[in-house]
């Protein structure tokens, strides 16, 4: 029987829900579908002989998936018999995934508006909402106009929740009316990492891995919390050159986060009927619902979501007045995770992370996306799956990227 199953993404796409839970991504529940055959299992190869003992066996180096994050069913422990090699690194555990380019010029970014801080310097709930907003028309606006013309009349929400982390792109029940939401504990999260990383640059200090270290127990006491008190403190706290970086990496942040769910709905993931608007009560209950279920593993949904959502802070900040957007604030959002990976997971309520290819696989993959994207690039090429994983052929005359995620339905 032939075990390849390779085929464009697109004729995988069914009805569904997106979800982001706090991994920066959403799952898609699809309407039922037959699954694929599974595929048969590789040819069993004798080991080579093993070398006379005076003479010291060749190391092979073989890249290998990392560990320390929840145990997947379907995702394998490393590359499986064959597999080419991953033309970028897949970093170890523990590794920072932190953008290693320079802060930007502060005298490029945008000072912070009045009344957006507080008097210790931290971003004010009433302007996140209010920033978010205008990101997510922002990036809209920077969409190609096929895209556009298919999410500009989505509605966007707010939601008010104590302690769930999320953003989704889904659909209302009955009408299937399209919504993208963000939860404030998202936003909250989003600001005080930007607050630590900005902090950092200029202080040199590590409050950024204080706070991502400690979210498992926030977790724990049922509520998302920013900074801790006297966490930023001194004159830096409220540096105008702090206080405009930290606004700039929350923008890109939430750049990529909506990016990636507007992705799921212009690229036909969720299903949702044109036309129509979701209320903020249906975007309520959606988050509810996020919160309560699982969905099941759809990973190339959103491999290519992190694909167009990456690609589309790159176009529309590469000339932006006020501060140019780059991946940085991707790689902050996925090191954030990654740290919540590696944490025990029995300490999480939420099962968030299950859904999705752990950070340090995607992390590579933006960088990948970010280092081959130029202004005005043609669409990102769909991709394609077969018994193995997923193949992404960026060009350039370079090798395909090959995850090594093998599929489930459940």
């Amino acid at each position: 029987m032939n075990t390849k199953l390779r085929r464009p993404l697109l004729a995988r796409l069914t009805g569904g829900l997106a979800l982001l839970g706090l991994c920066c991504a959403c799952g898609v529940i699809p309407t039922p579908f037959s699954p694929p055959p599974p595929a048969a299992p590789p040819p069993v190869v004798a080991p080579p002989p093993v070398p006379p003992v005076s003479v010291p066996p060749t190391p092979v180096s073989t890249p290998t998936l990392p560990t320390g994050f929840p145990t997947i069913p379907g995702f394998p422990t490393g590359l499986p018999p064959g597999f080419p090699s991953l033309p970028t690194t897949i970093p170890t555990p523990g590794t920072s995934l932190l953008s290693h380019d320079a802060p930007p010029d502060y005298a490029t970014l945008a000072a912070a508006p009045p009344g957006s801080t507080d008097a210790s310097g931290a971003m004010q709930m009433p302007f996140l909402r209010r920033e978010v907003e205008a990101v997510y028309r922002e990036v809209i606006a920077d969409l190609p106009a096929g895209q556009r013309a298919r999410v500009e009349h989505i509605p966007f929400h707010v939601i008010d929740d104590p302690r769930e982390p999320n953003a989704a792109a889904g659909c209302s029940p009955g009408a299937r009316a399209p919504m993208v939401m963000i939860t404030t504990p998202m936003l909250m999260i989003c600001a005080a990492t930007s607050e630590a990383r900005a902090y950092d640059e200029l202080g040199g200090t590590s409050t950024y891995e204080t706070y991502a270290s400690s979210i498992a127990q926030m977790f724990q006491r049922g509520r998302i919390t920013s900074l801790a008190p006297g966490a930023v403190t001194g004159p830096l706290a409220t540096d105008p050159r702090k206080l405009a970086r930290q606004r700039h990496l929350f923008d890109e942040q939430v750049a990529f986060i909506l990016g990636h769910e507007l992705a799921h709905h212009y690229r036909g993931h969720t299903g949702c009927a044109p036309g129509g608007a979701a209320t903020s009560a249906e975007a309520e209950g959606l988050e509810r619902q996020l919160a309560q279920a699982a969905p099941p593993l759809e990973q190339p949904f959103e491999i290519e979501a992190d694909m167009w959502g990456v690609t589309s802070v790159l176009e529309s900040g590469h000339e932006r007045t006020g501060g140019a957007w780059s991946e940085e604030g991707a790689l902050l959002s996925l090191d954030t995770f990654r740290h919540i990976g590696e944490m025990n997971q029995a300490d999480l309520p939420m099962l968030f992370l299950s859904t999705h290819p752990p950070s340090m696989v995607r992390a590579p993959l933006v960088q990948s996306v970010a280092d081959s994207w130029t202004p005005g690039r043609v669409p990102l090429p769909t991709p394609t799956i077969d018994s193995q994983g997923i193949s992404i052929d960026l060009g350039g005359g370079g090798p395909p990227i090959r995850i090594p995620i093998q599929l489930g339905t459940h």
